[in-house]
C-alpha cells in the first residue's frame, strides 16, 4: 500500500469517527406509526428505519448483496436491497440503498467500519439519503446513523438506519463531508 493510499485510509477513518460520535437527531418512532401509509416527509422529520433481512447472494468476496422489508417513520414499510463492498485492507465498507415503498423509491448511501467476530458482521456508521422517486423525488437527510448486523451462518441480516430527513446547519457540512468520502473510497 502506498503512502497516499494509507493517508487516504486513515483520513478516512478519522473523519468516520469524528461523524460517528455525532449524535443521531430525532428518536425511534413508535411501534403504532411504523405501519401507517406513508406521506411525503416534511422537512426535519424523524426518520428511523429497521428492517429485517438476508444475504440474497454475493459478487465476489467482498460484495454483499442484503434483500429484505424494512419499516419505519416516515416512509412506511418496503422492501430494500443494500450492497455492501467491503474494503479488507481498511476494514471499511460502503453501501449502496434502495427503499421501495407503495409511493415511491429512496435511494441512500452510507459509509461503515465493520468487524468480523465467530460467526458475526458488525457494520457501524453514516448514511445520507441521496434521492428518491415517486413521493420521494429529490428527497434528502441531514448525517444518519447506519448499523447492521449479519448472522454468517443463518444469513440473517438486521439494520437500522436513524437520523433527520433534511440537512440543517452543520448537518448538511457533515453530509457534504460523507460525500465527499464515499466518493474518494469508490475510486
Amino acid at each position: 500500500m502506498t503512502s497516499i493510499t494509507r493517508l487516504r485510509v486513515l483520513l478516512a477513518c478519522c473523519m468516520l469517527g469524528a461523524l460517528i460520535a455525532v449524535p443521531a437527531a430525532g428518536a425511534a418512532p413508535s411501534p403504532g406509526n411504523a405501519t401507517k401509509p406513508a406521506k411525503v416527509p416534511a422537512s426535519g422529520s424523524v426518520l428511523a428505519i429497521v428492517g429485517k433481512m438476508h444475504l440474497d447472494s454475493t459478487d465476489g468476496p467482498t460484495v454483499l448483496i442484503d434483500k429484505g422489508n424494512v419499516t419505519g417513520t416516515p416512509y412506511g414499510a418496503g422492501t430494500a436491497e443494500f450492497i455492501y463492498t467491503l474494503r479488507p485492507k481498511s476494514s471499511m465498507a460502503t453501501v449502496d440503498i434502495t427503499i421501495t415503498t407503495a409511493t415511491g423509491t429512496i435511494t441512500a448511501e452510507a459509509i461503515t467500519t465493520y468487524a468480523t467476530q465467530k460467526i458475526t458482521m458488525t457494520f457501524s456508521g453514516v448514511a445520507i439519503i441521496t434521492g428518491g422517486t415517486g413521493a420521494y423525488a429529490n428527497a434528502s437527510s441531514g448525517v444518519l446513523q447506519f448499523n447492521a448486523l449479519h448472522n454468517v451462518v443463518t444469513l440473517n441480516v438486521g439494520v437500522e438506519i436513524i437520523g433527520s430527513t433534511k440537512s440543517v446547519g452543520s448537518q448538511g457540512k457533515r453530509a457534504a463531508v460523507i460525500k465527499q468520502l464515499l466518493a474518494a473510497l469508490k475510486k
